[in-house]
């Protein structure tokens, strides 16, 4: 291949490929809407958003704990949670209508327990891969109970559609930015070794 129009094809063929296997599958998510909410007991135990509900369209570099996060900010609400070995651990939220830390209760059984698309989640908050019109929900629940088919608002809580903030840089993922960029390193280079051997 000593032609050097067909060693500039190879070089643009190389960085599309490597585009698209570099680039992880949820790093497309981006401009994908994602509703959560966040369901708890009121003062008589009866379930009711802690946070509005919300819609959010998914930014680059967001996963399902990042835009949970924004969520839960957005409403006030003060949280615990920690980084282990099995990902994102939500351990507590505190209850906005009597402020009550609610974390794992030994009694009940009740943790905020993860559901997705309408089911347990069987795989933590950072082993969600986002999708267009999932729904997450955080309910502060005992295994095996299901999600309220219908729930209360606090008073202050109405349904709002949230845009996370865009992330800066190019608009590309970074693994499909740094794919290209090698793919232009090694156009360069060819280039530059076609013009010395011609």
């Amino acid at each position: 291949m000593s032609h050097p129009k067909l060693r500039h094809i190879l070089a643009l063929f190389i960085t599309v490929a490597l585009a698209f296997v570099v680039a992880p599958i949820t790093a497309f998510a981006a401009g994908e809407n994602v509703s959560i909410s966040v369901i708890g007991p009121d003062a008589d135990g009866k379930p009711v958003a802690y946070a509005p509900d919300a819609t959010v369209t998914v930014a680059e570099g967001d996963d399902a704990w990042t835009i949970t996060q924004g969520v839960l900010d957005g409403a006030g609400l003060t949280y615990d949670f920690e980084n282990s070995s099995y990902g994102v651990l939500l351990n507590s939220i505190t209850s906005p209508v009597d402020n009550t830390v609610l974390a794992y209760d030994e009694a009940s059984g009740a943790y905020w327990q993860l559901f997705v698309d309408g089911k347990a989640s069987e795989v933590g908050i950072s082993g969600v891969e986002l999708a267009d019109g999932m729904k997450i929900v955080w309910y502060y629940s005992a295994f095996g109970d299901e999600v309220p088919a219908t729930y209360g608002q606090l008073a202050t809580t109405e349904a709002t559609t949230t845009d996370a903030p865009a992330a800066s840089g190019s608009g590309f993922p970074l693994p499909v930015a740094v794919a290209v960029a090698a793919g232009a390193a090694v156009a360069i280079v060819l280039y530059i070794r076609s013009r010395k051997n011609a």
